[in-house]
């Protein structure tokens, strides 16, 4: 597993396979990269705060966080067959801004 850290968004990158059984065939699907990362900062963050499903908001560092985090993925030409992502505000603007750049 290897782990970047941009702006303070760390983004993991591991391998993953599946092996799936279908009647009595054991099949094994070849692995793909998986990219983690997490929303960008809150205020409750600075304040250290637990947030779990509170919808705060992305404040000014967080915005800038997944600009440079989208900046980071265009740099390295990475693109997404998938992505999931967490109903709160905060996970989905920094998906926006990652995705959409904007």
């Amino acid at each position: 597993m290897k782990t970047t850290s941009i702006l303070g968004i760390s983004i993991t990158k591991t391998l993953s396979s599946a092996w799936v059984t279908e009647g009595l065939h054991l099949l094994h699907y070849r692995a793909m990269p998986l990219y983690l990362t997490r929303h960008g900062q809150t205020d409750w963050n600075l304040q250290r705060r637990w947030q779990s499903r509170t919808d705060t908001p992305l404040n000014d560092t967080g915005y800038r966080q997944a600009g440079a985090m989208q900046r980071e993925l265009r740099q390295r030409n990475l693109t997404f067959s998938r992505v999931i992502c967490s109903p709160l505000n905060r996970a989905q603007e920094t998906t926006r801004i990652i995705l959409d750049g904007s």
